[in-house]
């Protein structure tokens, strides 16, 4: 188990919710293990595969994985955007602090 034993394989954390699977039960998934959700995984194939041009993101955790996704030099050539109220972290001060930072950047909804 990694230091944040929430994010393993296998775990609660890592688990797609199970309505979100009955709801797209044939929904390209995205393994990722970097913050940044481009880094070495097929989420740019996917997103083209599927003519994605507008990226609303968000997750666990806001001043990590949200951030680094949202300013990827592979999130670039997307129109970016971040679900506040759909992101957390263990902390509501970093989690307003992150998104604070990411605001001259990325536009925040």
């Amino acid at each position: 188990m990694g230091i944040a034993p929430f994010f393993n394989e296998g775990s609660e954390g890592a688990d797609i919710h199970p309505e979100i699977l009955a709801l797209a039960p044939s929904a390209d998934v995205v393994i990722k293990h970097f913050a940044d959700s481009f880094e070495q995984t097929n989420l740019e194939e996917v997103l083209q595969k599927h003519g994605v041009t507008e990226l609303l993101v968000c997750g666990m955790m806001t001043q990590n994985c949200v951030t680094h996704t949202a300013i990827s030099k592979a999130a670039e050539k997307y129109d970016v955007s971040i679900l506040m109220d759909c992101c957390t972290t263990v902390d509501e001060m970093i989690h307003n602090i992150a998104l604070h930072a990411v605001s001259t950047r990325v536009p925040l909804i």
